[in-house]
């Protein structure tokens, strides 16, 4: 929210306001800070987003914009007094409760009663923001007026980032970014032994953090339990920028992630930093993966929940690598002319300066 939406707005001339969890109100890059007393537990979504709210109408902005669903009770103090006030959804959110491991039943009242909740809040709005189409629709009979911003990359601020160190001197399969159960690393590891005997010098290059704690070791274990120890590397964190010069360095970006109804519906960032940095995708086959990927020809569509999958789209970019080149100038193709985050931020101050009458 702050590097793109609150960033891109104060870049553009705009007078902007961040009200976050935050020790003191600096002003960052333009942008004009409102702390808010950190807090956990109930306490950050009753009192903290109590907090929020009021600040925002002392703030006396034109338009408002949030996107923490624990502000949905509170939200409507803004449209009591007037206020044009915009929703912007990040993801499915009912997938939380599935993953808190409470009792099928319980689920579904949690589910029943946080969607209505949802719903009935987008009626009173002046409108939502959604990462894609699919998820535009899930609220269509509800919200006045839908805007899609994808998770892309702003290109203005890798301006100085060089991608043109040379590539590992082996074929590699990048996953970055917060590695988890939920992305299907396991199944990634178990894949090399597949891709072993047909492509025995190709790598799995995991880079970011790991979640939950001891999550690297655990890959560790099971590389060398199947005997793919050596094929296996394990990264940390790296500069922000410097993370894109790595990601250029690779031969294939893998997306992948578990099967639930966020992920269905849903398009992550990584997806366009791959594709910014030229190099062909291993993406899951879900929905809106699948028309980035089809639409552009930048990558090849799997089942990671299937290791066996995983190395066959592999071995498809390996065995072709002049297509596998084509395919990741196509992507970056697209960022550059498309799916930037400069063409997404042209129709969100559209949208706001309507709403403002500015």
């Amino acid at each position: 929210m702050f590097e793109r939406a609150c960033t891109g707005f104060a870049r553009e001339g705009h007078d902007v306001t961040y009200i976050v969890t935050h020790k003191g109100s600096p002003k960052i890059n333009g942008v004009k800070f409102k702390g808010i007393k950190p807090r956990t537990g109930i306490s950050r979504r009753l009192i903290s987003s109590f907090e929020a709210t009021i600040m925002a109408l002392k703030t006396d902005a034109d338009v408002y914009h949030f996107h923490d669903p624990d502000l949905l009770p509170f939200i409507l103090i803004l449209k009591l007094f007037g206020k044009k006030v915009i929703y912007d959804i990040h993801e499915n959110y009912i997938v939380r409760f599935q993953q808190w491991g409470m009792p099928w039943l319980t689920i579904k009242v949690l589910t029943f009663l946080f969607r209505a909740l949802e719903n009935n809040v987008i009626r009173f709005l002046d409108g939502i923001i959604v990462t894609t189409q699919t998820m535009g629709d899930m609220f269509q009979r509800y919200a006045r007026q839908t805007l899609v911003v994808r998770n892309v990359v702003d290109v203005d601020r890798l301006k100085g980032v060089n991608l043109d160190e040379p590539k590992y001197p082996y074929p590699d399969l990048l996953i970055s970014g917060t590695n988890s159960p939920a992305r299907n690393c396991r199944e990634a590891v178990m894949a090399l032994k597949f891709l072993k005997d047909k492509a025995p010098e190709a790598k799995l290059r995991f880079v970011g953090n790991y979640d939950p704690e001891g999550y690297a070791e655990d890959l560790k274990t099971l590389a060398k339990e199947i005997g793919v120890e050596e094929n296996l590397i394990l990264e940390g964190m790296v500069p922000w920028g410097k993370n894109f010069e790595r990601v250029a360095r690779s031969r294939i970006g893998c997306v992948f992630y578990e099967h639930n109804d966020n992920n269905q519906v849903t398009t992550p960032n990584r997806l366009y930093e791959y594709m910014f940095c030229g190099i062909p995708i291993l993406a899951e086959d879900f929905p809106e993966l699948r028309k980035v990927v089809e639409e552009i020809d930048c990558g090849v569509l799997v089942n990671s929940s299937s290791p066996e999958s995983i190395a066959e789209g592999a071995m498809k970019l390996l065995n072709d690598p002049e297509r596998a080149k084509q395919m990741g100038q196509n992507g970056r193709k697209a960022v550059l002319e498309k799916y930037n985050f400069q063409h997404e931020m042209d129709a969100m101050i559209d949208m706001f300066s309507k709403l403002s009458g500015k």
